[in-house]
């Protein structure tokens, strides 16, 4: 039960925080757009560019794939927001920045104290003797 609960936190997580920082990358380029509309769109973005993006994996074309759910995600993010497709890069692009920042900080904040993990990943043979 617990794991389904930390699951279950971790998928509203992986949903909420990219649609947060969307909006915030709005509003740093100066569009005022609603925090749930803007969850929403990235949800619905990101699952619509996964489907294609399996769709088209299965083709011949799979080497573009990538690329393609790239630009189907900018452009559906452009279509449910109503802004233009550079808006959308600069805002994904913002959002991405932030993240990046909000998980630097919090390293910085909370380290990983590796000396007390080590051996975890510890795969020399001495370990082993």
């Amino acid at each position: 039960m617990q794991y389904f609960l930390s699951l279950t936190v971790f998928f509203i997580l992986l949903i909420l925080l990219p649609g947060a920082f969307i909006w915030l990358g709005l509003k740093f380029i100066g569009k005022d757009r609603r925090l749930l509309k803007c969850i929403i769109a990235n949800l619905g973005a990101f699952l619509f560019a996964s489907i294609i993006f399996v769709a088209m994996f299965i083709t011949p074309l799979s080497f573009f794939s990538f690329l393609v759910f790239i630009l189907v995600y900018l452009y559906s993010i452009k279509i449910v927001l109503e802004i233009s497709f550079v808006e959308a890069l600069a805002a994904t692009i913002l959002a991405l920045a932030i993240g990046f920042l909000l998980f630097v900080a919090l390293l910085l904040i909370f380290p990983i104290m590796f000396s007390e993990i080590q051996g975890i990943f510890d795969f020399s043979i001495r370990r082993h003797f």
